[in-house]
């Protein structure tokens, strides 16, 4: 997180911006605009963030645990007579 500002800082201005002193600035304005970042030796740095905390009193449940394999019926062996068709049976011949 960025410290904040100390009466000791100096002010931002053009002067002390990455952007203006790269000469990648195209405004002309008095006064620092929205994309003031300040100019450093190591270059153009990205401003910190806060740190994600996981909070274990937050935390969902424990998961239940998950069941067993599925059992199957066994395939069938004899094919299922279809109504339109009857079934054939061996020797029954007339």
């Amino acid at each position: 997180m960025t410290p904040p500002p100390s009466a000791s800082d100096p002010k931002p201005s053009c002067e002390g911006c990455f952007f203006g002193r790269q000469r990648l600035c195209a405004l002309e304005l008095d006064a620092p605009c929205a994309t003031f970042r300040p100019d450093s030796p190591e270059g153009l740095r990205p401003q910190r963030q806060l740190r994600f905390a996981f909070r274990m009193s937050d935390a969902s449940p424990e998961p239940e645990p998950t069941p067993g394999p599925v059992r199957r019926m066994p395939a069938r062996r004899t094919p299922l007579a279809r109504p339109e068709q009857p079934m054939l049976v061996p020797g029954a011949f007339a």
